[in-house]
């Protein structure tokens, strides 16, 4: 391995962001030995952002580029020393070491592994582990190239922590949809009772007084009673939706027959009055045609 690498190589200090060019005395590839010399080799290792380290088979560091060198430089000589006491501060390989699987498979492995570094925050790198064999197909080293992913594994666990808050968003809303759609079924199922004890014994009782008491005064407490209840029966759909509790109260006498002058001593109106809602009731119904007849067009669309 010494052979491969030179001494100065491996204890080159060069900052990541300047990696110097590489000049030919060639005026081209073809003409320069460079894609087959040792040089350029070494060049494209100290290149590369990543770190790339080789080790024997004995699990001791024999060369690191530049970014082993960066992320490690508090370590002092890295080289000669093994690889778990200089990359995770321990006295034995990683459970999880993807170098010894390497050297029990013959092939490549992979693991995602954390690292303590005090030149770099804390975090997770991406562990590939290739073997290099010799001409008898022995393995006599390995090459291990790192892969720094504390952003992206920090991403996903942004990710995941958001897409968590979504669920649970999602759950709450379903939860407030359920309790909504709860509450609206009971409102009218509260609204259908009201709406059916008045029709079972409010009605009945104001048809009974109006029989044996003073009618004007029984018509003017209905006209209240209906009044009140507007909020409850108003979002029931109904053609006279759009009119005044005053000319619902005429509504019901037209229906009833009366004509307009019995409705304005009914209301102690004047006829004109009452002329002047029974038009407007034609317009807000609407009944564009003057021929048809007003109590019959409210007894046909009850």
């Amino acid at each position: 391995m010494r052979g491969l690498f030179s001494e100065d190589t491996r204890e080159a200090k060069r900052p990541l962001t300047s990696i110097p060019g590489i000049y030919l005395s060639r005026d081209s590839l073809e003409e320069s030995s460079i894609l087959n010399s040792r040089e350029l080799l070494v060049f494209i290792l100290e290149s590369i952002q990543d770190g790339v380290s080789i080790l024997d088979v004995d699990m001791r560091i024999r060369y690191i580029n530049s970014s082993i060198k960066h992320w490690y430089s508090s370590k002092g000589t890295l080289v000669g020393r093994k690889c778990f006491e200089i990359y995770h501060n321990r006295s034995s390989p990683c459970e999880k070491c993807p170098v010894l699987r390497t050297m029990e498979s013959k092939k490549s492995e992979v693991e995602i592994v954390p690292y303590q570094a005090q030149s770099v925050t804390d975090g997770w790198q991406e562990l590939f582990s290739i073997p290099i064999f010799n001409k008898d197909n022995e393995l006599i080293a390995l090459l291990e190239y790192v892969r720094d992913i504390s952003l992206q594994r920090f991403i996903e666990h942004k990710l995941i922590s958001v897409l968590d808050r979504l669920d649970n968003i999602e759950k709450r809303n379903d939860l407030l949809t359920n309790l909504l759609r709860r509450t609206e079924e009971e409102k009218d199922e509260l609204e259908k009772t009201i709406m059916g004890n008045m029709e079972r014994y409010v009605k009945p009782s104001l048809d009974y007084l109006k029989r044996h008491t003073n009618e004007k005064d029984v018509e003017f407490v209905e006209g209240l009673i209906k009044e009140i209840m507007h909020p409850v029966t108003k979002k029931h759909s109904s053609i006279l939706d759009n009119l005044t509790s005053r000319e619902i109260q005429i509504v019901k006498f037209i229906k009833e027959g009366k004509t307009s002058k019995e409705i304005a001593d009914i209301l102690s109106v004047t006829k004109k009055t009452v002329d002047f809602h029974r038009a407007n009731i034609r317009k807000k119904l609407p009944i564009k045609d003057s021929k048809v007849n007003l109590r019959a067009y409210l007894l046909s669309h009850q």
